[in-house]
Order: structure tokens, then C-alpha cells, then sequence
């Protein structure tokens, strides 16, 4: 079974009006060693107009996000690296918010919304819920933060899992996967 640690970055919050920008993820095997690694840069759709909040948060500007491949083809790039067979797609609080983009984007270029889900011995989860279960029940393992500890961020900045700057999607690919090495050494299960 191979594991693809992903994450997205898009042009604000809602499903139905806004856009993926920015795709990274990391193949790796059950041991988690790194087999490959894809960044898909996606360009500004025209019925799109992106929230200045999130630019300031993934502190993308007109000109990157003018950048990049058609949504249709990108999506058509992710949904085959999401249905690879035997593998499990796993983000950081992925199950609440990529996961929705992705199937509504899926959806909207005519893509099975949901066969990432299901089909060929593929699956999905959440690092941030197994996260929640060592905060609760095993907290000497990371140093939490008293503020918003399941925080990605927050998490990385306290246990230096990984240099580079936070809402980058691939810095928050190498910091989910970092994460779950942590946690892995500490109990296998």
C-alpha cells in the first residue's frame, strides 16, 4: 500500500465559487520513504475572482496565479494521481477542506467526484484526527502549541519538523509527512 501526501492552495473557501491554485504531493511507500513528488501549478480561471485573504495567506500575487495549466487538464493530472489503485490519499485537515474542493472540482471537469474514495483499493484520511488522538492521549510525544495546537503551523514552528514558510502546498506536504514519521516512530500502529 503507498501513501500520496497531498495539500492544496486556492483562491478562497467556497466549493462552488472558487478555485484550486496550487497542487503537492508526495508518493511514498508503507514505510514512508519518498517515491515520487508532483507540484501542479493551475492558472486563474475568468469567472474566478480570488479572495484577498487567501492570497495574503498563500501570499500568492496576480502574476503566479496567471501562471500555470488550465483547471480541466490540472484536474484530469490530480484525479489520476488520486486514483492510483492501492493507496491511500491522506492531508492535514484534508477530510474538511481539500477534499471538498477536489470533489467539486472533479465534478465541475466532469470527473467521478468521488471514486478517490472507494474504487480500486484506494482510500482517504486525515492526519490531523490521528494528530487529535496523540494530543489527547499521548502528548509527550510533540510539543504543542497553548494556541490553536492542532494547528499545522503551529505544530511545525513547535517541534521544527520542517523549514519554509507555511501555505506553501508542498512545505505543507513535507510538513504532514515529517508529522507522520514522527508519529509512526513513536507507535507503529
Amino acid at each position: 500500500m503507498n501513501y500520496l501526501f497531498y495539500d492544496l492552495e486556492t483562491s478562497g473557501l467556497c466549493e462552488s465559487f472558487d478555485q484550486i491554485f496550487r497542487f503537492a504531493g508526495i508518493i511514498t511507500n508503507s514505510e514512508l520513504d519518498e517515491i515520487d513528488r508532483y507540484e501542479i501549478s493551475i492558472k486563474l480561471r475568468p469567472d474566478v475572482v480570488p479572495s484577498p485573504a487567501a492570497l495574503a495567506i498563500t501570499r500568492l500575487g496576480i502574476e503566479d496565479i496567471s501562471k500555470g495549466i488550465c483547471e480541466h487538464e490540472a484536474l484530469i493530472q490530480i484525479h489520476k494521481l488520486l486514483n492510483r489503485s492501492n493507496q491511500i490519499n491522506l492531508g492535514y485537515n484534508s477530510l474538511s477542506f481539500d477534499n471538498i474542493m477536489l470533489r467539486f472540482g472533479f465534478y465541475r471537469n466532469l470527473l467521478d467526484p468521488y471514486s478517490h474514495q472507494y474504487k480500486n483499493n484506494t482510500f482517504r484520511a486525515d492526519i490531523m484526527n490521528i494528530n487529535l488522538i496523540y494530543y489527547l492521549y499521548k502528548p509527550e510525544v510533540l510539543n504543542w502549541s497553548d494556541n490553536r495546537p492542532m494547528k499545522l503551523e503551529n505544530i511545525n514552528n513547535h517541534n521544527n519538523l520542517f523549514k519554509g514558510k507555511s501555505h506553501d502546498a508542498m512545505v505543507d506536504v513535507e510538513v504532514t509527512l515529517r508529522l507522520s514519521r514522527k508519529l509512526r516512530s513513536y507507535d507503529q500502529r
